[in-house]
């Protein structure tokens, strides 16, 4: 192991004549030239110059390679016999060896050896003098020249990886001892040991280290060379280490990984599989992660284990550099590794990593588990290769220094074919890591396998699904009445923020390639169990990432599958609104059975969001609408929705409201919203005719009709559920009410749009004859008594003229005839406009308009009016008049009087200019000039005739 300057090969001592003609060359430069040839005499000395310069490069590489090597296999010696060995040589080489003077010599020569230690090297950059004392290292040398053409080849002949491994090594040992000093003088100074924060003293070195054996494994010639140090190299990723060695833990990493990619092959891959090094690395990892006993306790007080070791990240180099290295593997047609990896248990530490590392590091883990999930193994064959191929020996050019076998970039992705098919998810069991989270995070699913015996919930059929979202709202009507029984924080881990985190690494998966998402949710139904566990969530930016989730399914995945998702979607929606009409807005301290404000609020918004993000998929994409319909949620949610709206106490309490049979309507009701949410969709669901166009009633059937007929039931009770909106409940549910009328007459043109329409001629005619009772006309424009006190305002005596005082006017006000509600007219007028707006859009409407009695309608709901405004100038006349004879309070009610009297000729004005524009629509030609009801009226005629 000498230190001499003259290389032992041909080619450096050919080097060194083209140096020394390099030299001469430039002591002649002072001489004139000579005029003929100058310009080919410069070129030929230029080019002896490069390759000069090449060569001498060369050798320097080879020299400090050899020289590097020499003296990490001396401190090796050194080390093993505890003491300083060998001495001698440049820059602490080889050399005789010598008795043994200190025991922490070698480490003092292996931090020279590698560039000093971090202390000199700091001191160096701030004093000049001490960087020129500082001698230059051969690791310095070869870093500075490894853009030598033949660098990997020089280092190799000389045995350089090995020795940089066994550098790596070292460095542990070096961290490892000088925490032990420390720690044992500060038990000697009589302090605290637990308290002593060692420095690192070998940063700079390692790195150095590092940078260079990661350059050298770029080259697949350094695997096999390294084949009897591999076990040593990997054992240092999980490997215990103090607080002051962890860079070595992480340089060591980059090292496995930088070989992993470049140097592995098929051969080497059976070499580690034979050797259970896998299995090696699983036992380490789970020692450091304190899932297992410590092999060594007397290291314990000194290396990081458990919780103190996550939290210098040496759970992350552990675990990223096993798993990364089984994954490489499987690139070499070869799922050994990961077979071994398995069967070690390796997904559940990897699970178990995630589940009790901290928020840092929780994104790194998850990576992990989509590069899992994308390992290669849709090989076609796992066999070991040929005894030929595994005897260590390498072919190698001697010109470039380059491995003549291809084998190790067969793997190499060639195209972007090869790149998304590197996304692919070819491993969907590496997902069970993130199903097993889930349960830990997610707190429905806790909840449920905590309530079931570990159970875990299935969405296998529409009753599994009808149960889990019952018990998912009372779930997350627990957690919002009860916010200090639910414990978020499990081992460790928020388990929101783990959920959230889950939900990314889904949709990062998804997005990768197209077909991922079909493989893993109908196996795990991620993105569905997130939708059936929507209101359990506290957060809202969790609940908009689920959504967002499922729009980027349904739009940006074309061939996708999201029926399920959807159905849920719809079975969660349906079910908040379901709890929302069951129990009534009451204060938190309220002991009446109602959920309080609090829970109230937050159903009420993620009913806002569910209906958002069913409006955009519905708008998007009608098959949604289909998909909603045919799975049987719709015709269920109808029936339930409709029962309990006509059971709410705004429809049954509807009798104590009413005067002589008529009904003042409500102008806001509790139930509008959830109302108005439900028509909103079913808005969207008719316009694209999912629902089914059979024979329709104009009256509701019993609820939980066999469901053999659960396509006409859903029909006959979604128009009583809009009926009973717009007659009943509030001015919002009434608007949202027509909106899904309009939707309906303005989209169908068959025989299902004449029941539609006598839906609403029905509606109209109960606006007719309300109309009719208060001013005592029948809808045929006779005289009727809608109670026994009622006579029409025409019959009044006083009418016959002569004056009357205020007695007499209170005597004959209780035989006058009811008031009508300003708000009747208003909603006729309302329904009016809607069906004006259909007939000027739908030709087929104006038939179905003329054939379902429309025009009679429409004479019947004028007749009704007859006596609406008949006597009140009248009446105002005579009251101004006592009131100007009497108090003060008798003027006020005159001028109360005659603004409610100017409201409602302006109501009456309003409905009779909608019937005069109903007609005129009904009458003229559409827009749209299909007309299929024409034709279906000429075909019913002929059939007739």
């Amino acid at each position: 192991g000498g230190s001499s300057g003259h290389g032992t090969y041909p080619q450096d001592r050919l080097a060194d004549r083209q140096g020394s003609l390099a030299r001469g060359g430039r002591q002649q430069e002072s001489r004139p030239q000579q005029q003929w040839g100058g310009g080919a005499f410069q070129a030929l000395m230029a080019g002896r110059g490069s390759h000069a310069a090449e060569a001498e490069m060369e050798r320097k590489v080879s020299v400090a390679a050899r020289n590097l090597g020499d003296g990490v296999q001396n401190i090796v010696m050194a080390a093993k016999m505890g003491g300083g060995g060998g001495g001698g040589g440049d820059q602490g080489g080889g050399g005789d060896g010598g008795g043994q003077k200190n025991p922490d010599e070698w480490k003092i020569r292996l931090l020279q050896l590698l560039g000093g230690s971090d202390h000199e090297v700091e001191a160096a950059k701030e004093d000049p003098k001490r960087a020129k004392a500082l001698p230059v290292s051969d690791l310095d040398v070869l870093l500075d020249n490894s853009s030598c053409d033949k660098f990997v080849l020089r280092c190799v002949e000389n045995e350089l990886p090995p020795n940089l491994i066994h550098c790596l090594r070292l460095l542990r040992v070096l961290e490892l001892q000088h925490a032990h000093t420390a720690v044992a003088m500060k038990q000697r100074a009589g302090g605290d040991e637990s308290s002593t924060v060692t420095d690192s003293i070998s940063t700079m070195a390692t790195s150095k280290v590092s940078k260079l054996l990661c350059m050298l494994c770029t080259d697949p010639s350094v695997g096999e060379q390294l084949r009897p140090h591999l076990f040593g190299l990997l054992a240092l990723s999980g490997a215990s280490y103090p607080p002051s060695g962890v860079h070595v833990a992480s340089a060591a990493s980059d090292v496995i990984l930088a070989f992993s990619e470049n140097c592995l092959s098929a051969s080497l891959v059976w070499f580690l599989h034979d050797r259970k090094m896998i299995v090696h690395m699983t036992d380490d990892v789970k020692e450091l992660c304190g899932m297992t006993d410590v092999s060594s306790p007397s290291s314990v007080t000194l290396c990081l284990y458990g919780q103190a070791a996550e939290a210098a990240g040496l759970w992350v180099v552990a675990l990223r550099t096993v798993v990364k290295l089984v994954v490489l593997s499987c690139q070499h047609q070869c799922l050994e590794l990961l077979r071994d990896f398995d069967a070690a248990g390796g997904y559940h530490v990897l699970c178990y990593g995630i589940a009790n590392a901290g928020p840092k590091h929780i994104p790194k883990l998850l990576e992990l588990v989509t590069t899992l999930v994308c390992c290669k193994t849709d090989t076609s064959s796992s066999r070991r290769p040929p005894l030929d191929a595994t005897d260590g020996s390498v072919e190698m050019s001697q010109a470039d220094g380059t491995v003549a076998s291809e084998l190790s970039m067969q793997a190499m992705p060639s195209s972007q074919e090869d790149l998304e098919d590197a996304r692919l998810a070819t491993n969907p069991n590496a997902f069970e890591i993130v199903e097993d989270l889930m349960v830990r995070s997610v707190p429905l699913l806790s909840a449920y396998v905590e309530a079931n015996d570990g159970q875990r919930p299935s969405l296998a059929s529409n009753d599994n699904l009808r149960e889990l979202a019952s018990f998912s709202i009372d779930t997350a009507r627990d957690i919002l009445c009860n916010p200090d029984s639910d414990d978020t924080e499990r081992e460790g881990v928020e388990a929101f923020d783990l959920a959230s985190e889950l939900l990314v690494t889904t949709l990062q998966l998804y997005s990768d390639h197209a077909k991922n998402y079909s493989i893993i949710e109908s196996r795990y139904n991620i993105l569905s169990q997130y939708l059936i566990a929507f209101s359990t969530f506290s957060d809202v930016s969790v609940k908009v990432m689920i959504l967002k989730t499922l729009e980027y399914v349904c739009t940006g995945l074309s061939d996708s599958n999201s029926a399920k998702p959807l159905s849920v979607l719809s079975e969660i929606f349906f079910s908040l609104c379901k709890c929302l009409l069951v129990e009534q807005k009451v204060d938190e301290e309220g002991d009446d059975g109602g959920i309080g404000n609090k829970v109230h609020d937050s159903f009420t918004l993620d009913i806002e969001l569910l209906m958002g993000t069913l409006v955009k998929l519905l708008q998007f994409d009608e098959s949604v609408s289909h998909v909603m319909v045919e799975g049987g949620l719709l015709v269920d949610k109808i029936d339930d929705f409709l029962q309990l709206v006509l059971d709410s106490p705004y429809i049954q309490d509807a009798s104590i409201n009413e005067i002589d049979g008529v009904r003042d309507p409500p102008s806001s009701t509790e139930v509008d919203g959830v109302f108005s949410a439900v028509c909103n969709i079913l808005r969207l669901v008719v316009r694209t005719g999912a629902i089914s166009r059979s024979s329709l009633s104009r009256h509701g059937t019993e609820i939980g009709a066999p469901a053999n007929e659960g396509h006409e039931n859903l029909e006959k009770n979604l128009n009583l559920l809009l009926c009973t909106g717009i007659k009943d409940l509030g001015e919002k549910s009434m608007q949202s009410a027509l909106s899904v009328f309009e939707a309906k007459l303005t989209s169908r043109h068959d025989e299902s749009l004449k029941d539609d329409m006598g839906c609403i001629i029905d509606l109209l005619d109960y606006f007719a004859e309300m109309t009719g009772r208060s001013c005592g006309v029948s809808p045929a424009g006779d005289a009727v008594e809608s109670a026994p006190a009622v006579r029409r305002k025409r019959d009044r005596p006083w009418r016959e003229g002569g004056k009357i005082d205020a007695s007499d006017l209170d005597r004959e006000r209780e035989g006058d005839s009811v008031s009508l509600p300003l708000s009747l007219l208003e909603r006729e007028s309302e329904v009016l406009n809607m069906l004006r707006s259909v007939l000027e859009s739908n030709e087929s409407a104006q038939d179905a308009f003329r054939i379902s009695g429309g025009f009679e309608c429409m004479i019947r709901v004028m007749l009704c009016l007859d006596g609406v405004l008949d006597d009140d100038v009248d009446m105002l006349a005579h009251r101004r008049a006592i009131a100007e004879s009497e108090d003060k309070d008798d003027a006020e009610e005159a001028e109360e009087d005659d603004s409610g009297v100017g409201a409602m000729a302006k109501a009456v004005q309003s409905l009779i200019a909608s019937i005069l524009a109903l007609l005129c629509a009904a009458t003229e030609p559409s827009r749209n000039q299909k007309n299929f009801m024409g034709a279906l009226v000429e075909s019913s005629a002929a059939v007739d005739s």
